[in-house]
Order: structure tokens, then C-alpha cells, then sequence
């Protein structure tokens, strides 16, 4: 019978035989000459098969398995501990903590700045800091490990080291910090003044999706953790039209209310195979009377598609509004089709007063933050609906059932997700029109610093 080591490691059955040979060799060369010498010649002799399958020193192995069974009562192998960490607990705290404080480069503090300083900066990775820095690099060769196994020491004496996302904006100047504290500045006094702007206001803007790099994002599933086949390939026939290749592309413009969820969804001017009210393809019956010249074909919205966005939109917030006893207001950002040259007097031609334009200062795309985050839901649900119906069926989707598909998703907005969003935007003006040495406790009671102007950090927003 195999017995169990006390450490509960069970002996392979295949050398149980080979082992409990050494055993007796050594006893019996104790009980003949009182010695363990001899006991290899003893093992060639009496049990030559076993001997033939030994590779490393019979003497040793012998012995080894001898003083085993005198310790442990069996021949089993004691269970390995595995690979003893090369890197000591506190060499390893230290090199974490010379990983996190980053490093020291020269570089412009500033987009007006015309001299090079000192800028704090983390390390992006593991392998780049070893190639840099020396006492990392030092410790690689010291005890002879790669980069990533000194990461992973690191991270199991330090509980501290993470990896955290950074979002990369732009520096702005003092002008466009200027423009954006004005924009605050007049937006919080309108909410002071009237506590029930939120539920007016409707949040417009315009997304471009193209299904080649949508459908060749991240798909967030549940499995086992040892699951190595996790993998989806979406075929390509539906997102692709024609011989040459073309991705299929959807441009639409939105608008979401805090009150209503989502109101509005209109596909534009370079969305595959779309098909305006009157059945023309692509080409919508107001942009026709601006092709002068043969073959000219908008590839994009217009500022009269929008205007014309804008009507439809309109007929709408004013319903909804109506029977509320107040007026719609609009937000959207400021490209050319939005606030271009006779913008004001097209908009106004349809119905929309200059007054119900809440202007957002240039680089302000987190005044807009409503629709913003419904365009981040919608991709991620888009992107599911994608792998759930499509890559499970294998059906042959058209680019106007992605149309149909993704007005559905968007349309599935709900009141409560945009009055969350819309909540947080009076902190948010009120972080940015406020002076830089100024410290105060919010609506959501938690204490925020002012930007005057500048982007607000990420735990302030």
C-alpha cells in the first residue's frame, strides 16, 4: 500500500518500488558490515531493473530515500515548497517603493511655457523602469530575474502598488481657461437663479462609429478564471459593404433630457446606406440644392443638416416642455456646423431664440457630460448586443438593421441614468469658475478645490 506523506504529498506508484529497494539496501548493509557503504553495489546486484532507471548517483539516492522512511515512516517524497523567492521581503518593499515614486524628466510644465523643467512622471511599465533605472535594473541582474518576476515580488509584499488609468488631456492655455471659467460662471448663476434648469435643458451631440474598430473592442464576459478559450471573432460580411472593403460607418446626432431619458436619435450624412425621409439615399432632399458640380457628394453633416436636426428636435422639447410651463434649452459643443457663420439665424428660423442656446466655451466637453456618458453606454451595449445576436446566430446583418439596432439600444436610456449625470453639473461649474486657492464642501457634500478654468481631477468631478 502507498502511504500519504505527513506534509500530503501521495508517492508516484512507478518508482514506489525503486525507492523501498534503496530502503532495504541500506538496511541490510547496516546489518551485515554496521555501515551504509556498499549499498549501491548491494541495489546493482539484487535489483538491477531498478538500477537501470536511475539516472542520478545510487549511492545518494539510497541514502536520501533511507533517511526519509527513518524520519517520516514512508517512502514518499516530501511535498516541494516550491522556488524559494529570490528577492528578500524588504529589498522587494524598497524596489516597489522606487517603482512608485516614477521618475524625474525634462519637459515643458505648460502649453504657454517656453523653457524646459523638472515634470514628475510614473513609470508605464516595468520593463522600461528596469531599462532606466538603475537600482531596478541592478536588482534584475543581482539575483538573475526578469522584469515581470520582480514585479510580481513587488506586488505580494506590497499591498499599495497599483496600476491606475490615466486620462490624458490637453493642457489649455490662459485664454481657453479664461473662456471656460465665463461659461461656468454663467451657467451656475442660471442654476442659482433657477433651481429647475436641469430638467429644461437638453444635452446635443453628434458620434461617428465605425463597426470595424466598434466591433474590435473590448467584450467584458463571465467564465472561469481558468478558461483559456475566451475569444470572439465577429465576421466581417456585415461590417463591411461592397467588394472594395468599405467599413460600415453610423453618424447620428443625439440629445438626452433629464427628465424624458432619451428623446432624440437621427442618422446623418455618411452613415452606410442611410435613407432620408423622401427614400434618397445618403443624400438628404436639403443638402441636394448645394450641388452645384457633377459628383459632388457631402461625406459628412452639414450646418443645414443640423439646423434641420435641430427643427425636429424642437417639435419635440417643446411638447415635452409645454406641459410643463416652461421652454427647452440646449447644449451642444461648438464645431463649425454647430455655431458656424449665420448659425444663430438658422437655428432661429426654426423655431430655436438665441436664448435657448446655453453657449459651452471651446474644449468644455465635460460640461456636455449627460450625452457624453450615453454615447459611453450605448457603444458598450452596442458592442454586447453585437456578440450576443450576430456572433451566437452567424446572421447576415444589413447596415440599416444596425441602424435599427442601435436607435433600439439608445432610445433604452432611462430618465434616472442622465439625471445622475445632470446632478453633478452645478459642482462641476462651480469647481471651475472658482480661484484656485478656494476650498469648499459641495452639493454632494464633498470637499473640492477650484480650477479657475483648468480641467478639474478626476475624484473632484
Amino acid at each position: 500500500m502507498v502511504r500519504k506523506h505527513p506534509l500530503g504529498w501521495e508517492s508516484n506508484r512507478k518508482s514506489t518500488g525503486a525507492r523501498v529497494a534503496a530502503v532495504v539496501a541500506v538496511l541490510t548493509m547496516l546489518a551485515i558490515a554496521g555501515s551504509p557503504k556498499g549499498a549501491a553495489g548491494y541495489y546493482r546486484v539484487h535489483f538491477p531493473k531498478h538500477a537501470a532507471q536511475i539516472k542520478q548517483d545510487l549511492n545518494s539516492f539510497c541514502m536520501t530515500h533511507y533517511k526519509n522512511f527513518k524520519q517520516y515512516g514512508t517512502v514518499a517524497t516530501p511535498k516541494h515548497k516550491g522556488r524559494p523567492p529570490k528577492v528578500p521581503d524588504d529589498v522587494a518593499l524598497k524596489a516597489s517603493e522606487t517603482f512608485k515614486a516614477g521618475k524625474v524628466v525634462k519637459a515643458y510644465p505648460s502649453a504657454e511655457a517656453k523653457k524646459k523643467v523638472d515634470v514628475h512622471v510614473w513609470w508605464t511599465s516595468i520593463k522600461l523602469a528596469c531599462q532606466e533605472n538603475e537600482y531596478l535594473g541592478g536588482l534584475c541582474r543581482k539575483y538573475n530575474i526578469r522584469p515581470k518576476q520582480l514585479l510580481k515580488r513587488m506586488k505580494a509584499v506590497d499591498p499599495n502598488l497599483v496600476r491606475r488609468r490615466i486620462d490624458v488631456k490637453m493642457d489649455l492655455t490662459d485664454k481657453q481657461k479664461d473662456r471656460r471659467k465665463a461659461a461656468a460662471e454663467r451657467l451656475y448663476k442660471m442654476f442659482q437663479d433657477e433651481p429647475d434648469l436641469l430638467s429644461r435643458i437638453y444635452f446635443v451631440d453628434e458620434c461617428k462609429l465605425w463597426m470595424s474598430n466598434l466591433a474590435g473592442g473590448a467584450i467584458k464576459v463571465y467564465c472561469d478564471a481558468h478558461d483559456a478559450n475566451v475569444h470572439a471573432v465577429l465576421p466581417c460580411k456585415w461590417m463591411r459593404k461592397g467588394q472594395d472593403n468599405k467599413p460600415v460607418k453610423l453618424h447620428f446626432v443625439c440629445a438626452v433630457n433629464a427628465v424624458h431619458g432619451a428623446v432624440y436619435c437621427k442618422f446623418t450624412t455618411g452613415t452606410t446606406d442611410n435613407i432620408d425621409h423622401v427614400g434618397n439615399p445618403n443624400t438628404p432632399y436639403y443638402l441636394k440644392r448645394q450641388k452645384k458640380k457633377k459628383n459632388v457628394k457631402a461625406k459628412s453633416m452639414t450646418q443645414l443638416e443640423f439646423v434641420h436636426c435641430m427643427k425636429e428636435l424642437a417639435e419635440k422639447a417643446n411638447q415635452q416642455q409645454r406641459a410643463r410651463g416652461t421652454t427647452p434649452l440646449y447644449i451642444f459643443d461648438n464645431p463649425s456646423v454647430h455655431v458656424g457663420q449665420d448659425a444663430a439665424e438658422l437655428l432661429a428660423a426654426v423655431g430655436i431664440s438665441p436664448n435657448q442656446v446655453l453657449q459651452i466655451a471651446p474644449y468644455s466637453p465635460d460640461f456636455n457630460q449627460p450625452i457624453e456618458h450615453a454615447f459611453g453606454s450605448l457603444k458598450a451595449s452596442f458592442r454586447n448586443h453585437l456578440y450576443n445576436t450576430y456572433q451566437l446566430t452567424g446572421a447576415n446583418v444589413s447596415p440599416r438593421d444596425l441602424q435599427r439596432t442601435l436607435r433600439d439600444i439608445f432610445m433604452n436610456i432611462t430618465p434616472a441614468s442622465v439625471m445622475a449625470d445632470a446632478l453633478r453639473l452645478p459642482d462641476l461649474w462651480d469647481v471651475v469658475r472658482s480661484r484656485l486657492d478656494r476650498v469648499f464642501v459641495c452639493r454632494d457634500n464633498k470637499q473640492r478645490t477650484g480650477t479657475a478654468g483648468n480641467w478639474p481631477r478626476d475624484d473632484q468631478r
